[in-house]
């Protein structure tokens, strides 16, 4: 067995990886290449898209771009085009900068003439081939148009020169997500290849299905469409739907929607499971059996071409009419063979637990609410090698209905979802409760009328999410009345002209007129205007913030200097607490930014007083000091301080301010204008060219307690004393602290305990250091091989390399579904499908954690977009949760026991998933039997004592440890409710960092 200690062998599977993940889509006849000569067309030849972007960026020692792999390989290529391509993308870089959501997903192309194009077919190539690429990444989905999801007029422009003087044009696609491929159907697009987001060789990679040297046998794990607009999440996705992400289409996502409905069916363009090879295989069902426990089936694979490859089965059932629409079908198990030689056969023995084929009734059709339930009748086993191409295997009869399990309740918001007939169904949902208010919306307006028939109209709101709210009175002909003929009061919330901050939860707004007013209508609406940053200088308000933790206020201020007035950023002194602000970027680039702002206190270092991040991505600070300005009990003086610099990617983004004192000053505003330093300096390339190349590569050293062997925590690894021995000894404060993130943001670390600190490593497709790693091939990629023995070869060479680096803890795999074609990562996860995302997660954790590292499936759940992933509200019904979008994280928890899994941003049903009790302890815990560490996303924004109420362990980067240990010491929180959370942590040490210690 391989231990992938040696970078070559990791980058040997790196390339067998991609090689067996690309995608051959359509070959008329004109592959494999043969010893013609070929034009190759774009820039992406040279500038291979080898990974996404955000927290799926790794760097490497090399990259294997394509024309380079192609000439290696011995394709002839015309040589005059490929140095032409040589020159100008040397001249034009492509040039990023280091933030997540660059908000441009496709880069500047060479210009050709018609002329230059009709001399590559003069000097004698016969085919062409031509690279479209496409980036994505974390914070940044995509959107339907050109240049995007569509191909650019500039591509247009030239695949239809391509067609008019080449009679054979091949098309590559490296991208991450799917897009549009409809431009494949035009007669001279003779073939269509998915090179997805291949790693570090992908180069090499293709170069060899190209040449024939290896055959095809990847297959698409979702579904390609002629139109975006065929998609049936397509209304209700991204910024389309909003912050509140309606799931309508209930479980009909991918396959299970264009294969159930004849008009959906239509517009399919490459089906579910589809993919060609060089070879030719028969498939035939030799044996089957069913019954109440398990369906089996025997199949021969034989390779009827001739020319070596692999082929892949799929099993999918059909379920009987029933009170509960269905699917069409279902996938169910799935196997790949070895390499055929032409003319040798395999045999497959597929089986799948007789369960598996239940549905989730949610609703009571059945007269079982909230269960698992096989409806009476007959149940079709189907095989094939994709989801339009099946025959039959056999049936399994069932005569009455079967109850599989019965499961705890989960309500939904949700008030409708797609039904097998093409109607809509309305579904009980969550109908707003009096007693907890009229809940305001994180988006848009609220209006209730008043009544002053008593004087005073008292009205109780539930503020969804915290932050700054205009408070508009209007009169019964809907026009404005002047704020200051009412006297308006909010509890605790400071009100300043016209507007407040209120944190999430109930809020008493009491309106009393001044003058005669019989009645009138009160709209509170959410200030989430945001902040353009111009090529220009620019001020952000301190006090106009879109969210805020509790007790963070604006103040007003009056000052002499370029914002004479406004409101300030205050209350700030608690570590933890912070301030949100929407930012709209006319251009990416470097920015100086510089604090105006109040410092009563002695001078401190900026990076002491504050945490920045920009889209959730903590940013270096520098040597900025924050001089005293003022005494205490003196007149407030607000002074400038020195520039930090601080990289912004174009359009939208968010800029976060967090405390990390108790002594914060008071930040009038912010002034923003564009770096007068050498931006090159903080630019890199967002390619796997040479020149992203790390050359100080930093060592990664665990900090451990001075006489580790001698402390508690090594008898605990030893087996000499449990957890709960050492939690019991440690006081509120130090239980609290161990469940946060430590001052590094790594895990753990105590010298009175014994306890080393634990470290992680982000990145999907590799290990996301300060250094030179290896670059695999991205998720999807992975899954398109089918092959989970792969799958497993790529989690133990990832184990070997974080072991190399004193990684004990990778924040990976990412296995939410691809719900739909736009979602900026979904090139990290899997498939649309939960059994293909289950299978391949279970495999890839499984090789991680035989090598005592801990791998983290992620992210639980229902994490469908990257548009203000911090706001968005899944609403989705309780069947689409466990049939679809928890299924997955179902099977890779019951089959791999990951050590960790990391929870997401969003919300589901309205409530933030890691202070989601029913999800974090009824389902995960009890349903599921998930008993590792639950971890919440970076510096997610939902409250670190609810969380740990709801059955959540640990908060990272950092949490709120004084908060945590004041609510055991008040009751609010039970102590042996943390102590649970802390045993779970020190046991994921002692698994990982504690037998990692060298």
């Amino acid at each position: 067995m391989v231990n992938y200690t040696d970078k070559n062998e990791r980058y040997a599977l790196v390339r067998k990886i991609a090689e067996e993940g690309i995608v051959l889509l359509k070959n008329e006849g004109v592959l494999p290449l043969g010893s013609e000569k070929v034009a190759v067309f774009g820039r992406t030849q040279l500038d291979l898209i080898k990974c996404g972007t955000g927290s799926a960026f790794c760097t490497c020692e090399h990259c294997a771009e394509i024309l380079d792999g192609m000439e290696a390989e011995g394709i002839s290529c015309d040589e005059i085009l490929a140095e032409k391509y040589r020159r100008w993308t040397a001249e034009n870089p492509i040039r990023t900068f280091d933030v997540w959501g660059s908000g441009s997903h496709i880069n500047e192309e060479m210009p050709l003439s018609e002329e230059d194009i009709a001399a590559c077919a003069a000097r004698g190539a016969e085919k062409a081939v031509f690279i479209i690429g496409r980036t994505a990444g974390e914070n940044d989905d995509a959107f339907p148009t050109v240049g995007d999801y569509l191909l650019s007029d500039g591509e247009e422009e030239m695949l239809s020169a391509l067609g008019r003087h080449f009679r054979d044009v091949i098309v590559v696609i490296n991208s991450g997500n799917l897009m549009d491929m409809s431009f494949s159907l035009r007669p001279y697009v003779k073939a269509l290849l998915l090179l997805s987001m291949p790693g570090m060789e992908g180069g090499h990679a293709l170069a060899r299905v190209l040449s024939g040297a290896v055959s095809p046998s990847g297959k698409l794990t979702d579904t390609a469409i002629t139109s975006y607009e065929k998609c049936p999440s397509a209304q209700d996705f991204g910024s389309r739907g909003g912050i509140i992400q309606k799931y309508k289409e209930d479980i009909f996502v991918g396959y299970r929607y264009y294969e159930s409905f004849a008009s959906a069916g239509q517009s399919v363009l490459y089906p579910f499971g589809f993919g060609l090879s060089y070879a030719e295989f028969a498939a035939e069902p030799l044996s089957f059996s069913a019954t109440d426990t398990e369906i089996c089936t025997e199949i021969n694979v034989r390779n009827i071409g001739k020319r070596a490859g692999k082929e892949t089965v799929m099993l999918y059932s059909s379920s009987p009419a029933g009170t509960i629409d269905k699917p069409r079908y279902e996938l169910r198990a799935f196997a790949k063979t070895r390499l055929l030689e032409a003319g040798e056969s395999e045999t497959l023995r597929l089986c799948f637990n007789t369960a598996d084929m239940a549905c989730f009734d949610d609703s009571g059709k059945t007269g079982e609410r909230d269960a698992w339930v096989m409806e009476a009748g007959r149940y079709g086993i189907f095989c094939g090698n994709n989801a339009e191409k099946l025959q039959p295997c056999g049936t399994y009869d069932l005569p009455e209905m079967r109850v599989i399990k019965r499961c705890v309740h989960l309500d939904t918001r949700l008030d409708e979802r797609l039904r097998l007939d093409g109607s809509r169904e309305s579904i009980e949902h969550i109908a707003p409760d009096p007693a907890d208010g009229i809940i305001v919306a994180p988006a848009g307006k609220t209006r209730v009328k008043l009544d002053f028939a008593g004087g005073a109209s008292e009205t109780l709101f539930n503020i969804s999410v915290h932050g700054t709210y205009h408070i508009l009175l209007e009169g019964a002909d809907g026009l404005p009345l002047p704020y200051d003929d009412f006297e308006i009061r909010a509890g605790r919330a400071e009100i300043f002209g016209g507007n407040a901050v209120f944190s999430a939860g109930k809020v008493t707004l009491s309106v009393k007129p001044k003058r005669a007013c019989a009645s009138a209508a009160l709209v509170l609406a959410k200030d989430d205007s945001p902040a353009v940053i111009s090529g220009e200088k620019s001020l952000i308000e301190g006090g106009r913030f879109c969210e805020c933790a509790l007790y963070v206020v604006p103040r007003a201020f009056s000052d002499d200097a370029d914002m004479a007035h406004g409101f300030s950023l205050a209350r700030m002194h608690t570590p933890g607490r912070y301030a949100t602000y929407r930012l709209e970027v006319e251009k990416a680039g470097i920015y100086d930014f510089s604090l105006r702002y109040y410092n009563p206190y002695d001078d401190m270092l900026l990076s002491d007083c504050f945490s920045v991040l920009v889209s959730n991505v903590r940013r270096e600070l520098g040597s900025v000091v924050l001089k005293k300005t003022a005494e205490r009990d003196g007149a407030v003086i607000y002074k400038t301080s020195e520039p930090f610099r601080l990289a912004l990617p174009h359009g939208e983004c968010y800029l976060k301010i967090v405390s990390a004192t108790r002594t914060s000053p008071e930040i009038a505003y912010i002034e923003v204008k564009p770096s007068s330093a050498d931006a090159a300096e903080a630019v890199r390339h967002a390619d796997g060219g040479a020149d992203e190349t790390k050359t100080e590569e930093k060592e990664y050293i665990r900090r451990i307690p001075e006489g580790y062997a001698d402390g508690m925590f090594a008898r605990f690894v030893r087996g000499e004393i449990s957890a709960e021995d050492i939690v019991r000894e440690m006081s509120d404060d130090e239980l609290a602290a161990l469940t946060c993130g430590n001052e590094k943001g790594q895990i753990g670390y105590s010298e009175k305990f014994g306890i080393p600190e634990a470290y992680w490593a982000d990145g999907p497709v590799g290990l996301r250091l300060e250094r030179n790693t290896t670059v695999y091939p991205s998720g999807t990629m992975l899954a398109c091989t089918w092959n989970t023995s792969l799958a497993e070869e790529f989690g133990r060479a990832i184990g070997a390399e974080c072991l190399l680096y004193n990684i004990d803890m990778w924040l990976a795999p990412g296995m939410n579904i691809h719900r739909n074609p736009l979602c900026g990562r979904s090139f990290e996860y899997y498939s649309e499908d939960p059994l293909v995302t289950g299978k391949i997660a279970a495999s890839v954790v499984c090789g991680v954690q035989e090598c005592g590292v801990g791998a983290t499936i992620k992210h639980f759940a229902a994490n469908s977009t990257e548009y203000r992933r911090l706001q968005s509200d899944s609403y989705i019904s309780g069947r689409a949760l466990r049939e679809i979008y928890m299924r997955g994280f179902e099977i890779a928890i019951k089959e791999a026991s990951p050590y960790a899994i990391m929870t997401s941003y969003n919300f589901i049903n309205g409530t933030k998933v890691p202070e989601y009790g029913t999800i974090c302890r009824e389902i995960m815990r009890d349903e599921f039997g998930y008993c590792g560490m639950l971890v919440t996303d970076w510096e997610n924004n939902s409250v670190h004592v609810r969380e740990l109420a709801a059955g959540h362990d640990l908060k990272m980067a950092s949490g709120n440890a004084p908060a945590v240990a004041d609510a055991i010491r008040s009751g609010e929180l039970s102590r042996g409710r943390v102590e649970e959370s802390a045993c779970r942590i020190l046991e994921f040490i002692a698994k990982t960092a504690g037998k990692n210690i060298k």
